[in-house]
């Protein structure tokens, strides 16, 4: 399973990925997460995730516009 977050605030970031990580050891899980402080950034690479945690309010590309940017599975 891939797991993005995406956040212009790294505090936010670090919050997120505490929580996934506890929720994935609790169920014996695992995930790779990639973390980005720029939505740009995370389009880099096949950029085709699981799961995405977007922060909507962010500059130049937020995360609702990220989201239909990003390539679909389905494509």
């Amino acid at each position: 399973m891939k797991i993005l977050i995406c956040d212009d605030e790294q505090k936010s970031i670090n919050i997120t990925r505490l929580y996934i990580e506890e929720y994935l050891r609790i169920r014996s899980l695992s995930a790779d997460i990639e973390a980005y402080t720029s939505a740009p950034d995370s389009l880099e690479g096949d950029g085709i995730f699981d799961i995405a945690f977007l922060d909507i309010e962010m500059p130049r590309l937020n995360g609702i516009c990220l989201l239909y940017t990003s390539p679909s599975p389905r494509d």
